[in-house]
């Protein structure tokens, strides 16, 4: 047994102040065989759970304690930072104490020793060694005063509860300071404790502990007044160094040891500790007396088991009780008073889980404040996560997802066989979140709920940067290193340098080796606070009693010191407020019909057998629509093309790497390209829905409870088991499955090929309840879409201001289907896009530089008559909305451009504007009357001839300067003939097309990155514009040696591009520059005869009837009217296998601009000449 404990010990989460790691940590005590350590990180307790826990698992004792920092008691002695006292909870009582402590100095800052004197039930404290206030008194020869402190908090502490704390790092000072804490320790007859502030395991962990602290500080390590420890001592020193270090303290040696066996802290378990819902709410009270209770009491009523019942008013009972009532009351408003058997059956099943598992007042919790956000109209999800599988949360309104109707198992989301915390998200409008949360912290006070902290810690490249930068390393060598190591979360350095030629460079270069070096000892390590994005945890009792709290990050609330992990692990609930976008735009949406049409939709009204939703599915155009946007999905939407949910469902499942290789299999078997088989038919009712593809994880729990006859919560046990793939549990496991499955009569090849199927795809089965939830949202947004286009378009334009990229995307994309975006107008124009007629406004928040406070005065100033300039506007804004960088970008943008056009001479005229303006106000403050108020032509005329006005090029540069997009003519228009010939293709389609061709794009150069091979030489990576959006390509050295002179920002050319795929991963590379004016002359010499009408007998045209559906009758109509000829035409219908002529007005001249057009309406091969 060792001698010695180390009683004052900091580790990572000091942060940026200690590389004690406490993995590293345990196995350095157990090696020293030492009975105890403990933890005393500065005023906080952010790792108090993983240490008490990390230390039990290693056979040590753990003692939590804290170096908490205080208001000196004799401030005018006092010098520098705060002191501190260093304080060991000994049992429980103390470790509250602590939580009290800890959570008051880093809400309020230094604490006044009176505070602590209050919290100072099942304490130890130790003086603080250096930084004690009795140190630095006897340090500037205040003995006397020493002396006072020292009885004070002798006193305090009673019960030997108080030592003074010896060490030596080797200052002379703390040798002073020693001798005078042995006077001091006589004379009061006070207990001495030996002690080495730790900040490190080893002493060539110093340097790196003094980077962190140079880190922390913004300083360079040669930074003489940084702060830093003055010696390598601070480490984890052993037994017999710390006899060494002080060879006349014994007994202060040996007063740790004893010290440690006096603590007897045992924290609370993970038991589930349930918030409480008040009985007494005023909204259960109304809903039970609308329900018909009298008295308390609701009479002759049916119950779940069908019987009736006399239920007394849940108020006066329990939670439970009040559950039960309210999920009957709630069930018959979701199904009538007479409830279905199954239903009935489903209910009481549940209930009976929950009061098993303690968890009613949780439900009535989370029904509360979903109850609220519905009552003021804040959208709610349908559910999100396992959640959705319970019939109880779907009849108290937590979730609107039918378990029943979509064969979802509760055993999914609360398993009787599985003690563990209930989880139920819930997704709100992203814009009113907030006010849930609020609703929340109201109802059960603020301390009983808390946001939850998170860390975030020292990455692989910010290390690198970090270290670099206070090495004083020149910074691109650093950055170029940086980069050269993955950016993927938790691949660490060591895992990097696997990489031959990487670990070569840096063995070439001291430097880098030094870098490298101390990046190991610090990645990974905590480096700041955070707050969780969206968890909240709410408590029985008050927080303070369990979990330490914190300021969060904006400093608007609280939060726990601790993570959700450790949160959970004292059996505190976390739930997830989350914000979802899709919400907003939906009720947005839904608000703009209800204004422009007088249409009030409901979106359970919404059939789920639309065929347009499934036809605009089923092309691909699917931007805004919730999961369903990106590249990948769309093209994988073309190949399924979707006809009922259940293949949103499996979509959103399948979509996912590992999964995805199953999709093929899906789409075959849909579309009758493959035999759909089943392990056993008996099975085929489960696997019958996704084509015989094991898609989600309840097909896996039912299979085993269809074929081996496992409960539901044990085929779920049987889920989580195997896809943990151990070997044992797979052997374990397998022999159970086989032998249940022999029971009940199946074969053993049978039972053995089925278990070895669900092993095969337990890691990809997707949770089912989720899936729905989602595609339930999915499919209201699509619905949206296809039938109310220009108000989901700009609802969802609304939805992604301040985020350009998106909004460019989204653009391109709206043009693309058609609809005009119209440029921000000062009279028209509202803060938002709106739309207007059968276009899209552009709002005043779309342009940079406008916040709300100026696009809302623009609004309100316009309410009594239109502005008739811009010095109209200027005159009756106030100037603090309206600044001249305001103004600059309304011009720019061509917000005034009704007034006048010429953009440079606005800009040129606004200083006389604004300076007008400003005499003209003052003028009106004083009361006199001048009729000045149209200064615009007058000033506007000044600058005639002065100012070159801006050619197209330039305003579209300023319009995407100002907008992230131009709404002006595009430079590539002046060749629309030669785009539309077939051989031409768009940006957007280029990652569509076949891997391993080649595309011709004409496009504008917009930016240009130029790179090195490895053999040094040239070449870029560009990023090509067309009319429909912006890709990066890539220019190799054999292209671009030749090529790279005259390309330029903004110059145009055709490129010819080949699409490479590797690995899942697809890459365009540029093989061919052309001049876009060289092909232009040759396409209209070329020989066209082929193609001249007089040789074309007819065209044929197909157009089916979802065609028709989709009024593509009406657009082709339109094609045929716009390129008349002589040339008749004939359409087929498909579906009947019938042709018909149509009348001689709609003959055409067949040129390739018709050919394109129709192509682009109804398919590469629905035209035929």
């Amino acid at each position: 047994m060792s001698s010695f404990v180390h009683l004052h010990v900091h580790t990572e989460y000091t942060l940026l102040n200690s590389t004690v790691r406490l993995s590293r940590l345990m196995e350095m005590a157990k090696r020293m065989r030492m009975p105890a350590v403990a933890m005393t990180d500065r005023n906080n307790l952010y790792g108090a759970i993983k240490f008490y826990d990390l230390a039990r698992a290693h056979g040590l004792k753990p003692i939590i304690g804290l170096e908490l920092t205080h208001q000196p008691i004799f401030a005018e002695d006092h010098k520098g930072d705060p002191p501190s006292l260093i304080l060991l909870a000994e049992n429980i009582v103390g470790y509250r104490s602590l939580v009290a402590l800890s959570s008051a100095v880093q809400l309020e800052g230094p604490l006044p020793l009176d505070t602590i004197f209050k919290h100072r039930d099942g304490l130890i404290v130790l003086s603080g060694g250096m930084d004690g206030e009795i140190s630095h008194l006897l340090l500037e020869g205040r003995f006397e005063r020493a002396v006072q402190l020292a009885l004070k908090l002798s006193t305090v502490f009673e019960g030997e509860r108080f030592y003074l704390e010896v060490m030596d790092h080797g200052l002379l000072e703390e040798k002073k300071v020693n001798q005078l804490l042995v006077q001091l320790a006589k004379k009061l007859h006070l207990p001495l404790v030996a002690s080495n502030d730790v900040h490190y395991l080893t002493p060539d962990e110093a340097l790196a502990q003094d980077v962190l602290m140079a880190i922390a500080a913004g300083t360079k390590l040669d930074d003489p007044n940084r702060p830093r420890l003055r010696t390598s001592g601070y480490h984890f020193a052993s037994p017999e160094e710390m006899e060494e270090r002080l060879p006349w303290s014994t007994e202060a040696r040996v007063a740790t040891v004893k010290l440690a066996e006096r603590i007897q802290l045992v924290l609370p378990d993970s038991t589930p500790k349930m918030p409480r819902y008040p009985l007494d709410a005023p909204r259960l009270k109304a809903l039970f007396e609308e329900a018909g209770f009298e008295r308390g009491h609701l009479t002759a009523s049916r119950g779940l088991d069908g019987e009736e019942n006399d239920f007394e008013l849940a108020a006066a009972r329990d939670a439970y009780s009040a559950l039960e009532v309210l999920v009957l009351t709630m069930a018959r408003k979701r199904y009538g008073n007479d409830l279905p058997e199954k239903v009935s059956a489903r209910l009481q099943h549940e209930l009976s889980v929950i009061r098993k598992m303690g968890f009613a007042d949780y439900f009535l919790v989370v029904w509360d404040f979903i109850a609220e956000a519905k009552a003021r109209g804040i959208p709610v999800g349908p559910g999100r996560g396992s959640s959705a599988g319970s019939l109880v949360a779907y009849v108290l309104g937590i979730t609107d997802v039918d378990p029943l109707k979509h064969h979802l198992l509760f055993e999914r989301f609360l398993n009787p066989e599985r003690l563990s915390l209930p989880d139920i998200d819930i997704d709100f409008a992203d814009d009113r979140r907030e006010e849930v949360i609020r609703y929340v912290f109201e109802r059960y006070g603020a301390d009983h709920v808390a946001h939850i902290g998170t860390f975030g810690t020292m990455g692989v490249r910010s290390s690198i940067r970090d270290i670099g930068r206070v090495l004083a390393y020149p910074l691109n060598e650093v950055d170029a290193l940086a980069k050269r190591f993955p950016a993927t979360p938790g691949v660490t350095i060591d895992e990097a340098l696997k990489d031959k030629t990487l670990r070569d460079m840096i063995e070439r270069s001291e430097k880098f080796t030094t870098l490298i070096r101390l990046a190991r000892a610090i990645e990974g390590l905590p480096r700041h606070t955070s707050t969780h994005a969206a968890g909240i945890v709410v408590s029985a009792v008050p927080l303070t009693s369990l979990v330490p709290l914190a300021p969060t990050s904006d400093g608007t609330g609280t939060q726990t010191q601790y993570d959700m992990d450790d949160v959970a692990r004292l059996g505190l609930v976390k739930m997830d407020f989350l914000g979802l976008r899709n919400l907003t735009l939906i009720e947005e949406t839904v608000n703009m019909v209800a204004r422009a049409l007088d249409e009030r939709l409901s979106l359970a009204a919404f059939p789920e057998d639309d065929a347009k939703t499934y036809a605009l599915l089923a092309r691909g155009e699917t931007d805004g629509v919730f999961q369903l946007e990106s590249p990948g999905m769309k093209r994988v939407l073309r190949e399924l093309k979707p006809s009922h949910f259940e293949d949103i469902v499996a979509v959103l499942a399948l979509y996912r790497p590992g999964p995805m290789d199953h999709i093929p299999l899906y789409i075959s078997a849909k579309h009758g390209r493959r035999a759909v088989t089943y392990p056993h038919p008996d099975l085929a009712p489960i696997l019958e829905p996704t084509h015989g593809v094991i898609v989600y994880q309840e097909q896996i729990m039912m299979i085993a409870a269809t074929l081996a006859g496992y409960t539901l919560a044990e085929a779920d046990l049987l889920r989580r088991a195997i896809s943990k793939k151990d070997r044992k549990t797979l052997l374990e496991e397998e022999d159970r499955f086989v032998k249940g499955a022999l029971k009940k009569g199946y074969a053993h090849e049978v039972a053995k090929n089925v278990y070895d199927l669900i092993v095969r795809f337990a890691d990809y089965g997707f949770n089912r309840s989720h899936s729905v939830a989602y595609a339930k949202i999915a499919y209201q947004t699509a619905y949206l879409k296809a039938h109310y286009p220009l108000f989901f378009w700009t609802a969802l334009l609304n939805s992604v201001i301040g985020q350009q990229e998106k909004i460019v995307e989204y653009i391109q994309s709206l043009t693309r289907e058609g609809i005009r975006l119209l440029p921000p107008h000062i009279n028209r124009s509202e803060a938002r896009f709106t739309v207007e007629g059968r276009s899209i406004r552009t709002g005043f928040l779309a342009i940079k530089q406008v916040g709300p406070a100026a696009a809302e005065a623009i609004v309100e100033g316009r309410r009594v008559e239109p502005y008739r300039g811009v010095y109209d506007l200027i005159l009756r804004l106030p100037t603090r909305h309206l600044t001249r960088r305001v103004l600059e970008v309304l011009v720019l943008s061509g917000a005034f451009d009704a007034f006048h056009s010429d953009r440079a001479r606005l800009l040129a005229a606004l200083d006389d504007w604004l300076r007008q303006a400003a005499q003209q106000k003052k003028h009106r403050e004083q009361g006199e009357l001048f009729a000045v108020s149209h200064a615009d032509e007058g000033v506007l005329s000044a600058f005639s001839g002065s100012i070159e006005p801006f050619s197209e090029k330039e305003k579209r540069a300023r319009e995407e300067e100002v907008l992230g997009f131009s709404l002006s003519p595009h430079p590539l228009a002046t060749y629309q003939e030669l785009l539309d010939d077939p051989s031409f293709i768009r940006t957007l389609e280029l990652m569509e097309k076949p891997a391993g061709k080649r595309y011709l794009l004409a496009a504008e150069v917009r930016r240009i990155v130029p790179k090195k091979t490895r053999q040094n030489r040239p070449m870029a990576s560009l990023w090509l514009g067309d009319m429909m959006g912006d890709v990066w390509v890539t220019v190799f050295p054999e292209v671009y040696e030749t090529e790279r002179f005259k390309l330029t920002v903004g110059s145009l050319y055709a490129f010819s591009i080949e699409v490479l795929e590797r690995e899942g991963r697809r890459s365009l590379v540029v093989r061919r520059v052309y001049d876009l004016d060289e092909l232009m002359q040759k396409m209209r010499l070329r020989s066209v005869a082929k193609m001249h009408p007089k040789e074309v007998r007819r065209v044929f045209i197909r157009l089916g009837a979802a065609d028709r559906l989709l009024g593509k009758d009406r657009k082709l109509k339109e094609i045929l009217l716009a390129h008349p000829g002589d040339v008749p035409v004939i359409l087929y219908d498909p579906d009947r296998d019938k042709t018909f002529a149509l009348a001689t007005k709609y003959a055409v001249n067949p040129s390739l601009s018709f050919v394109r057009a129709v192509r682009r309406l109804l398919g590469d091969d629905a035209v035929v000449i």
